[in-house]
C-alpha cells in the first residue's frame, strides 16, 4: 500500500534504512536483495547461478537449463541471483536453440490481469502475460525472452551488481 500512497517509499528491515527512494525507484531499481524481495505483487522471479564471460567479452547469466545475454553490460564472472520482475519476462514459442525454455505449471486469470506460473530447471517464476495474447494452457513447454535491460542482478551478499 505505501507503494501507491506515498511520494517516497522508506524500506526498513530490523530498524535499519535499506533505501528511500520513489515508489517506482524502489520498485524498478531496488537497492538489495531484500527490498526486491520486500516489493511487488507477484513477488520478483530469482534465479541463482553465475555471470560468465563468453567470447569477445561478452556477459551472460547461467542457471541450469537458463542462459541471459547482459547485452554488453560490465559485469565481473561469479556466483550471482538474477531478479526479474514478472513483466520483465516474455513467452515465446519453443525455437530451435533457444536459450531458456520451461513447462506452464498453472495460468491464473485474475480478471485485469493474467499470471502464468512456470518451472524449468533452474525452479520457478511467474510470468504477466500481455492481456490482449492468449495464455499458454498446463502442460505446455514454452520459450523465455527476459528483458536483459529490466534484469537486476545481486551479489552471494546480497548487494545489487
Amino acid at each position: 500500500e505505501a507503494l501507491s500512497l506515498g511520494d517516497k517509499v522508506a524500506v526498513m528491515q530490523g530498524g535499519t534504512l535499506r533505501q528511500l527512494a520513489t515508489p517506482e525507484d524502489v520498485y524498478r531499481n531496488p537497492h538489495d536483495l531484500f527490498v526486491a524481495r520486500f516489493v511487488g505483487e507477484p513477488g520478483i522471479n530469482l534465479i541463482d547461478g553465475e555471470i560468465a564471460n563468453e567470447p569477445g567479452g561478452v556477459a551472460s547469466f547461467r542457471a541450469s537449463g537458463f542462459r541471459l545475454d547482459l547485452n554488453g553490460r560490465a559485469v565481473p564472472p561469479g556466483r550471482a541471483t538474477l531478479g526479474l520482475r514478472a513483466e520483465a519476462i516474455a513467452i515465446t514459442g519453443q525455437e530451435a536453440g533457444q536459450s531458456s525454455s520451461a513447462t506452464v505449471d498453472r495460468v491464473e486469470h485474475l480478471g485485469g490481469e493474467t499470471l502464468v506460473h512456470l518451472r524449468g530447471a533452474w525452479g520457478a517464476l511467474v510470468v504477466r502475460a500481455p492481456q490482449a495474447s492468449a495464455a499458454p494452457a498446463a502442460g505446455t513447454q514454452v520459450g523465455l525472452r527476459p528483458d536483459p535491460a529490466r534484469a537486476l542482478l545481486f551479489d552471494p551478499s546480497g548487494g545489487r551488481i
